[in-house]
């Protein structure tokens, strides 16, 4: 699974825990950190609703059944990434003699 299909799981998880306990949660941090999942996913088992349950197994499933090998690059080293790519060329070169 993806780190985007993680991440609109634990978006979708946050949600409803805010609706159906009040709680606000950090989806990201959700998908980045296991221990933080996990008190997440504690918390969220301690109510009844069975909507809110079936949102914990899904999420738990998808993070936890992963393959340990699949590790997600740190954010700071993927903003250096994007920033070291040579960027377009400049939007006032391309528009020279021409309407924009």
């Amino acid at each position: 699974m993806t780190h985007n299909e993680l991440l609109a799981l634990a978006a979708h998880l946050h949600v409803m825990i805010r609706r159906k306990i009040g709680r606000i949660t950090d989806p990201e941090w959700m998908v980045s950190n296991p221990d933080y999942a996990r008190e997440i996913i504690r918390l969220a088992r301690g109510d009844s609703s069975a909507e809110l349950a079936e949102a914990v197994n899904r999420f738990e499933q998808a993070l936890f059944s992963q393959p340990k090998t699949m590790a997600h690059k740190p954010l700071l080293e993927q903003i250096k990434e994007n920033l070291a790519r040579p960027a377009a060329a400049d939007a006032s070169s391309r528009y020279i003699g021409h309407l924009r």
